[in-house]
């Protein structure tokens, strides 16, 4: 089955994901803008994040804060300490 414009249908958990009209209002402003988008992926404080490349590839850690300038704040354990480190945030994961 097919509709004109419609190119696939956006679900969550196997049902159909309702998507309210303010998103796609602003989802169609950026495409309208015509600047460079990237992805990256929808991360919040807590989650667990593992680095997926850069110097600090394979490093997993606890997302302490989001920065200005796409950065993220992980903590990261070693040897029973903890350390935090800024990271660009499409350079990690969820893990």
């Amino acid at each position: 089955m097919t509709t004109p414009g419609v190119v696939r249908v956006v679900k969550h958990v196997n049902q159909i994901a309702i998507i309210d009209d303010m998103t796609i209002t602003a989802l169609r402003s950026l495409v309208r803008l015509n600047v460079p988008l990237k992805p990256c992926p929808y991360l919040a404080i807590g989650d667990r994040v593992r680095v997926k490349q850069g110097p600090l590839t394979g490093v997993e850690g606890l997302l302490l804060r989001h920065k200005t300038g796409g950065r993220l704040v992980i903590s990261v354990d070693l040897i029973q300490r903890s350390m935090s480190v800024e990271v660009h945030d499409c350079d990690v994961v969820a893990a």
